[in-house]
């Protein structure tokens, strides 16, 4: 087998990945294409600034890599929180119960700091709640703050199919809470955003579909950045049970990709979400980079046995034309998560179509890793080609290909012993090779018969940082709540307390909570020698301690901003930097813009620096896990029906020329905490 244990079955041919030719082509190299093949244009590579999401078992882009890397399955029963599935019930001889990949806290949602009504909130397809808040995080870990969202033109992009959460809402639902328009448009209309909002539907291929109409508005100028999202979740057995009657589900519910035991898919939930930019411009900037796009493209099936039925012609044909428009080698690629749903003939025709496409350019066999995340998280749909791409990006960042599960018994429908590929059973070193960058792909494939294709290159390492850093940081927090404050302060202090002991690094920590961040009314700063210092700081600051060269204060909701103090401040920052040799001097200029800032004045104190630190990732913000689902399922947030004595409707009237157009009515008991905290009225629009 293949280093690891991880190489083709003994059947097709084994032995060790043969020792890599200098440069990326094989030794045919790259071989003059599909006849016809329209010439490749300079498309600008596409840089991934962004990544945040929520999966099977995990919370977060790193939650899922230990599931993955650890070779860890989460498919699992049905969680007993989860409402509008069927009463559990004595199951016919032979059937196995309902299992799936579940993501933990379906129903959390903050309405209020989207400034959504807790009513409104119940009422809302869980994906959109999700999606906002996993949305917000992906700008975050890009560094994107108010003034980056403001003056930048941002596009989001969804793939997305039908939800089911509309059956549990039923006539109480809103025009908008279960419409897929309304998934792209909730955080563009949060935001004032001005790029293109769309939600894009061609089933299991809609993420990576989404991808792609992304980098194109990127590369035409609809856009100079795009969130890139998918998102499926199970909210009721509507869509398992039509599953399980189409024969689509696996009998023992185990996904077996690539192995003869293949019988069948295990569904799963996801919200995936990718910021993407321009690869100079996310450089020139100081964004982070996981991983660049070197190409992407879509095609149809066209005619085949069925609708449903995919065809590995048009799949060999879609990775011909993206290896030949973007001038790849496919003998450069060392690893492809591939679609893998583990059913019996989709896996062989998605490997031997990669084999056909590889097969003009290079004689290699066993030389290219092959993997599955549905083994371990299960099958979801719209939003799992952005899982895909999401585990390769951090597999290259953690230089590791990480095993692909159940795969004991390799499918004899595929010639692994001429094929380039093998499945990877065991993790698997890949580091970085000076002069070589590390690749990879991923595939899609909708049941709707359109497919796609992405490749992925990891990013050089940044250039160590080479100008003069100050001795003292100021380091900004704020948050909408003093639970969420708190929280932050905390979190940044742990991270800082795990992270690097370098004045550069604090520098860019520095430079991302000031322009990468949104910026609350109750707010909190504190100016730092070092990282032992800012942790004490930190630490001190979320135990409400008052100390020196620590500020905290509330933006008052009259606040407005004096044109004299503002030139106050930019003249603070322009001699700031005159003083960095003075320790004292320069954390007093840092202490009196802290004072500013606690007060409510923007932080635009990107002067402080000769050249302005990187951004980096840091902890996102800490969003209120209240419950919020349908009224209709037992333990709803808010009871619905017929009201009890302590509820007080609340009337309004939507009128046009004086006459009554809408009338619509909202309860409330009057203990509302967000009747007392809410700082933004609750309005109920009528577009």
């Amino acid at each position: 087998g293949a280093p690891g244990g991880g190489g083709p079955p003994p059947r097709g041919g084994g032995g060790n990945p043969p020792a890599r030719p200098p440069g990326g082509g094989g030794p045919r190299g790259r071989g003059p294409g599909r006849a016809g093949a329209a010439a490749a244009p300079v498309d600008e590579p596409i840089a991934i600034v962004g990544m945040s999401g929520r999966f099977p078992g995990a919370r977060t882009v790193e939650e899922l890599w230990q599931i993955v890397a650890e070779g860890r399955s989460v498919i699992a029963d049905v969680p007993a929180e989860r409402q509008g599935w069927s009463a559990d019930e004595e199951l016919p001889e032979g059937q196995q119960p309902a299992r799936f990949g579940s993501v933990p806290g379906i129903a959390e949602f903050d309405p209020l700091f989207f400034e959504i009504s807790p009513r409104e909130a119940e009422l809302m397809d869980p994906r959109q709640r999700l999606l906002l808040q996993e949305m917000w995080r992906a700008l975050e870990d890009a560094g994107y703050g108010d003034r980056a969202v403001a003056e930048g033109n941002v596009g989001v992009f969804v793939g997305v199919e039908e939800g089911d959460y509309r059956y549990l809402v039923d006539e109480q639902a809103s025009v908008t809470s279960n419409s897929n328009a309304i998934l792209a448009a909730r955080l563009a209309y949060f935001l004032n955003l001005s790029g293109p909002a769309m939600a894009i539907n061609t089933a299991c291929s809609s993420g990576l579909v989404a991808l792609r109409e992304a980098c194109l508005s990127l590369a035409h100028g609809d856009c100079d950045t795009a969130i890139v999202a998918g998102a499926a979740l199970m909210t009721s057995d509507h869509d398992y049970t039509a599953m399980e009657k189409a024969n689509m589900l696996s009998p023992d519910r185990t996904c077996y990709a690539f192995d003869e035991r293949a019988n069948g898919m295990v569904p799963g939930e996801a919200v995936a979400v990718l910021v993407l930019k321009k690869q100079r411009a996310a450089e020139q900037d100081g964004n982070p980079v996981h991983a660049t796009i070197l190409g992407s493209g879509i095609n149809y099936d066209g005619k085949t046995n069925g609708i449903t039925a995919p065809s590995g012609e048009a799949q060999s044909r879609l990775l011909t034309s993206v290896y030949d428009r973007y001038g790849i080698a496919p003998d450069s690629l060392d690893y492809i998560v591939s679609h893998g749903t583990g059913t019996r003939l989709g896996d062989p025709i998605e490997t031997n179509a990669l084999a056909e496409a590889f097969r003009p350019h290079t004689d290699r066999t066993g030389y290219c890793a092959l993997t599955s995340v549905k083994p371990n998280i299960g099958h979801s749909m719209a939003a799992s080609g952005l899982v895909n791409l999401i585990c390769l990006a951090t597999a290259m960042r953690e230089e590791t290909i990480p095993p692909s599960i159940n795969s004991d018994q390799p499918s004899d429908y595929i010639d692994w012993q001429q094929s380039p590929f093998y499945v990877n059973r065991e993790p698997r070193a890949w580091p970085a090779t000076p002069g070589r960058p590390r690749r990879g792909a991923v595939s899609s494939f909708g049941m709707s018969g359109t497919n796609a294709h992405v490749v992925l290159q990891a990013p050089a390492a940044p250039p160590p940082a080479g100008h003069q850093v100050p001795q003292h940081h100021l380091l900004l927090v704020s948050g909408k709540t003093e639970e969420a404050l708190t929280e932050r302060l905390e979190a940044l202090a742990d991270h800082l307390a795990k992270g690097p002991d370098d004045a550069a690094y604090l520098a860019s920590v520095s430079r991302t909570l000031m322009t990468g961040r949104h910026h609350f009314a109750l707010r909190c700063a504190v100016v730092a020698q070092d990282r032992e210092d800012a942790v004490r700081l930190l630490r001190e600051a979320a135990a409400g301690v008052k100390i020196p060269n620590l500020v905290r204060g509330t933006v008052s909701r009259d606040f407005a901003p004096n044109a004299t103090i503002g030139k106050l401040i930019d003249g603070l920052v322009r001699t700031s930097r005159t003083v960095w040799e003075d320790g004292v001097r320069y954390s007093d200029h840092l202490t009196a813009l802290a004072e500013f800032y606690s007060q409510g004045y923007p932080p635009h104190f990107d002067g402080l620096w000769e050249t302005r630190p990187r951004l980096v990732s840091l902890p996102g913000y800490p969003f209120a896990t209240e419950h919020y689902w349908a009224s209709a399922a037992p333990g709803s947030a808010l009871a619905v029906g017929t009201p009890d004595a302590g509820l007080q409707p609340a009337v309004q009237e939507h009128t046009q020329d004086g006459k009554v157009i809408h009338r619509f009515s909202s309860q409330f008991s009057g203990r509302e905490a967000f009747l007392n905290d809410l700082l933004i009225p609750i309005e109920n629009t009528t577009r």
